[in-house]
């Protein structure tokens, strides 16, 4: 039996912004656990991110039970996690974005409601640098199949006006945006992006 504080956790209407970063996570490393009333949002990141984490928990809090914890995996690196209360708009997301257990991209949700914080938040969850003369950004989308890559690039066109392809890693696929996209793209994620984070956007946004 539940009680008292995480019954009113899970009555808690839930902002823009953090209806924003759930997505941008789940579009991302974040999944969605299994629990007896529903849902709930896990988050894993690596505790050189700890400023991200910190970030999300302050913006996720008052859905949240614990303080972010930190952990040794199996490969004795240290990881921080934190993970919500189940909470009913987590149902609806898990239908929307799994279809028989596998992640899919939700094309129509996403036309209406991806802006820049949710691309900012799955950029600092998954995106990389791509060193050399064409200075890039790829996202590691690796959990998408390709089907899902072609929905990815078109809702990124109509949604911000961003042009980007299909690259292939080994038997995956990964988002990679076009050079001539980059200004636009860091014009519209860089206001969301944290200091710690930039790293990501390296040497991009230093040119």
């Amino acid at each position: 039996m539940e009680n008292q504080k995480i019954k009113l956790m899970r009555s808690i209407k839930l902002t823009d912004k953090q209806i924003s970063v759930i997505v941008g996570t789940l579009l991302g490393d974040g999944y969605l656990d299994k629990t007896t009333m529903g849902r709930s949002l896990r988050l894993h990141h690596s505790k050189s991110q700890e400023a991200y984490v910190l970030w999300k928990y302050n913006i996720l809090k008052n859905i949240v039970n614990s303080e972010p914890r930190t952990y040794k995996t199996k490969e004795n690196t240290t990881k921080m996690y934190f993970r919500t209360v189940s909470h009913p708009y987590l149902i609806d997301l898990q239908k929307l974005f799994y279809r028989n257990g596998k992640k899919i991209f939700p094309g129509k949700f996403l036309e209406k409601t991806f802006n820049p914080l949710v691309l900012a938040t799955w950029l600092m969850d998954d995106g990389t640098n791509e060193l050399g003369t064409s200075k890039c950004i790829k996202i590691n989308s690796q959990s998408f199949d390709y089907e899902e890559h072609e929905k990815i690039r078109i809702v990124l066109k109509k949604r911000f006006g961003l042009d980007s392809n299909i690259n292939k890693d080994r038997q995956y696929f990964r988002i990679r945006f076009y050079q001539k996209s980059m200004p636009r793209l860091i014009k519209i994620v860089k206001p969301h992006i944290l200091p710690t984070m930039l790293y990501k956007f390296f040497p991009v946004t230093t040119h």
